[in-house]
């Protein structure tokens, strides 16, 4: 269940107002700026059942095999291997052991990240909410797919070498066991490999309600990279390093949320990419 009276990420019950912003459907939501963490959060509380609606079979796209067009999954499949490069090389790199390691990616979706991983020489592991996304990572040769919530898995302690969440952290109602859980999970000398919206970024002030990375109402709660550094460091995590900037993200979230400016349906764009024609989206010329 999610609260959105709280704050997911400190439990103050002040805030104040950060913008209304409306989805893909023309549904309005409220989203609240906490007064002690800065964390940005949908004030609507929601139970697991409704959390699971939110995403409706249009959020995965609308082919069976893949989420987007296929010219688009090319590059995010480009972008994925890149990744898993750089991922395992730092596991590598910072390793005195030749055994076989083990890379947990927790809401894995597809599984495109987890295939590119195992084809570099990883055990792969993923959690996934059931779903069309979760069926195409069943398919991946050799992965260990848990059906359900990371607080619902398993796994036994020190088990893995890499955790990694990739625009995941923002989908999950409860923070309050998540850093302890992965902190269990994790062997000595393990890493986390965390990526997500910066709610403290120019984009996000400068386009408020028509940033393509607030995403209402799936993204519940958005904080601000030293708040959220703050909660994994009292767990025992030690920061490595950050960055800023994302060639798959930033540019193509500057021009959707210069579009979500116009009197057009909210991510038509976005939308279209993945093959989604009903309504507005079904009058664009490009595709």
């Amino acid at each position: 269940m999610y609260n959105g009276s709280l704050c997911p990420l400190c439990s103050s019950k002040s805030y104040k107002p950060f913008t209304k912003a409306t989805d893909v459907g023309y549904k309005t939501y409220d989203y609240r700026r906490c007064d002690n963490c800065h964390t940005v959060y949908l004030g609507l509380q929601l139970s697991q059942s409704e959390i699971s609606d939110i995403y409706e079979a249009s959020y995965y796209g609308s082919n069976d095999d893949k989420k987007f067009l296929r010219p688009v999954q090319r590059a995010i499949d480009w972008f994925r291997y890149k990744r898993a490069q750089k991922v395992s090389l730092d596991i590598l790199q910072s390793s005195s052991t030749s055994a076989k390691f083990r890379c947990l990616d927790i809401g894995c979706g597809d599984g495109i990240f987890l295939a590119q991983m195992k084809q570099l020489g990883f055990d792969i592991y993923g959690t996934e909410i059931p779903g069309p996304a979760a069926s195409r990572a069943a398919k991946i040769e050799g992965i260990n797919l848990h059906l359900g919530n990371i607080e619902d898995a398993e796994y036994k302690e020190q088990f893995f070498n890499i955790v990694t969440m990739w625009h995941v952290i923002e989908h999950l109602p409860d923070t309050s066991q998540l850093a302890q859980k992965i902190a269990w999970i994790l062997k000595p000398g393990g890493k986390l490999h965390l990526s997500y919206p910066n709610i403290a970024s120019w984009q996000a002030q400068v386009f408020k309600k028509n940033w393509l990375h607030l995403d209402p109402p799936r993204h519940l709660w958005l904080a601000p990279p030293e708040k959220l550094i703050l909660m994994f460091e009292k767990h025992g995590f030690k920061l490595v390093s950050t960055r800023h900037f994302s060639a798959e993200q930033n540019i193509y979230g500057i021009i959707q949320s210069l579009l979500n400016l116009l009197p057009q349906r909210r991510d038509f764009l976005y939308e279209a990419l993945k093959g989604n024609r009903n309504g507005p989206v079904s009058d664009l010329p490009l595709l």
